[in-house]
Order: structure tokens, then C-alpha cells, then sequence
């Protein structure tokens, strides 16, 4: 068997090497271009969109996801997809509703992909009311020139950068990616990841702030709530908060550094692997 083995390891690692240099030498070929050796195929479009809405329900397979301000007086969706997708965008019941199916067969997810599939949202009004976004693989961007009065942003795989304004509930959900908010005066906030950091900066809530993360940071910048929740499983809880709190904080491996309980709501921190750092302004 080891004798075996020793004749089976070389030629192994053998046929990587010619396997490596064969990608490298294709790759060179095509000016070390990605997207000319890619197999698949991409359709992009732009649909015009006279009808006024005042909700948006987006859901997508593998596209990142962008809102920008319209210089028009119309809504316009534009996006890039694979062409084994399919793509439905309308206006209704109030809703503008845009909707990308992943349509491949098994065998197509071994295509090889070297282009970004994304949709990017040009709005034209300010203030919304309901947003929901769901997205199986890619970022999500909402820029600051929107207003939304709930927002439902849900990712499992890929980041999520909120700078919108909402001022009712904020639910932001991501298996794998980061989270971050900038700015932010909402009702009440509430946050779950599985792996990847979490940000808040400037985020004020009039009732209560509820975040729940598996592995990576959590960190709140000049933030606050009437209450604040944190439950973290590896990973370090930092950052300041603007009011005072009657702090609850354990972490099972780590150092908690939190200011003397006070008569502000209450605060509850706590990580089973990591720090707890939390001062008050």
C-alpha cells in the first residue's frame, strides 16, 4: 500500500502542476482577461417605468443589488444577468416589484463566471414606505438619498450597506457578509448574521436595538436605544453609545470593560468567545 501510495502521490501532484500551468498559459493568451474565457453568457437591459409605486419588493438569485437617484421623473431598473435567468420587473398594487428566477439546470452552476450580475435601482422620489429585499448571492447598496418607512433586507450570501433612512422597523439578515449601517434614525432595529462583522455608526433607536451574531465583530459608533440586546457568539463587542445604561454584560472567554450601571434603559451584552468594550459619551 505505501508503495502504492508513493507512486500515486507524484503523479497527482503531477497533473496539477500541468493543470496550473495550462490555466496560466490560456489565461496569458487572453491578457490574463477573466471574462474571455468564461462560458457564460450575460443579457443586459433597461426597463422604463411610468407607473408610481410607493413599496419595492426585490427578489434575486445572484445579483448585487444598488438604489441611486433618478434624474428623471421616472423609475428605472437596469441589470446585467446570466441569460439562463429570468427576469420579471412591473408596478403592482402600489408595489414595484422585480423579481430574477435562477432558471439553470444542476450542470450550469459548473459555467464559469467572471462578470458581476447586478441590478441597479433608479428612483425617482425620496420618501418610500415598505422596502423588502431578498438575495440568495450578492451585495446590497441603499444609498442616502432615499427614505424608507420599513426596511427588510435579507442576504445569504454578501454584504449589506445601509445608508437610507428608515424611520419604522429595520430588519437586516445575512448568513455570510458583512453589515453596515451608517446614519440611521429608526423606531426599532433589529439585526442576525451567521459569519461577518457588524457595524453600526450613528444608528439612534426610539425603542429597541436587537442584534444577533454567530462568528465575527460587533461595533456600535456613537449609537443608541431606548434598549440595546447584543448576543454574540465568537467575536468582540466594541464601541460607544451616547446615554447611559444598566449594563448587563458576560463574556465566558474574554474581558468586559463597560461603565458603572445607571438609571438609562437597560443593555444587555453578551459573547461566548471575545471582548466586551463599551464606553459611554
Amino acid at each position: 500500500m505505501n508503495h502504492i501510495r508513493k507512486i500515486l502521490i507524484p503523479i497527482a501532484l503531477g497533473l496539477c502542476a500541468a493543470g496550473i500551468a495550462i490555466f496560466t498559459i490560456t489565461l496569458s493568451v487572453y491578457g490574463f482577461d477573466f471574462r474571455k474565457i468564461s462560458n457564460a453568457s450575460y443579457v443586459s437591459d433597461t426597463v422604463n417605468l411610468k407607473d408610481s409605486f410607493h413599496n419595492i419588493d426585490i427578489d434575486v438569485s445572484t445579483s448585487d443589488v444598488i438604489f441611486e437617484k433618478s434624474n428623471a421623473n421616472e423609475c428605472r431598473v437596469e441589470y446585467t444577468v446570466d441569460s439562463k435567468e429570468e427576469v420579471k420587473i412591473n408596478v403592482t398594487d402600489d408595489t414595484l416589484v422585480i423579481k430574477i428566477d435562477d432558471e439553470r439546470q444542476w450542470f450550469n452552476f459548473f459555467d464559469f463566471h467572471f462578470s458581476t450580475e447586478k441590478v441597479t435601482v433608479y428612483l425617482p422620489e425620496n420618501q418610500y414606505e415598505k422596502l423588502a429585499i431578498k438575495c440568495a448571492t450578492g451585495d446590497i447598496t441603499l444609498s442616502k438619498d432615499f427614505t424608507f418607512s420599513e426596511a427588510t433586507v435579507k442576504s445569504h450570501v454578501g454584504n449589506i450597506d445601509l445608508l437610507s433612512a428608515v424611520t419604522g422597523r429595520v430588519e437586516l439578515e445575512s448568513d455570510t457578509g458583512d453589515i453596515e449601517v451608517d446614519t440611521l434614525d429608526c423606531n426599532s432595529f433589529y439585526s442576525k448574521s451567521s459569519t461577518g462583522n457588524i457595524t453600526l455608526s450613528n444608528v439612534i433607536c426610539k425603542s429597541e436595538m436587537r442584534i444577533e451574531q454567530a462568528t465575527g465583530d460587533i461595533r456600535l459608533e456613537r449609537s443608541d436605544a431606548a434598549s440595546i440586546y447584543i448576543k454574540n457568539h465568537t467575536g468582540d463587542i466594541r464601541g460607544s453609545l451616547l446615554s447611559g445604561k444598566d449594563f448587563h454584560a458576560e463574556s465566558s472567554i474574554g474581558d468586559v470593560d463597560v461603565p458603572h450601571d445607571s438609571t438609562g434603559g437597560i443593555c444587555e451584552l453578551s459573547t461566548d468567545v471575545g471582548d466586551i468594550s463599551i464606553t459611554v459619551e
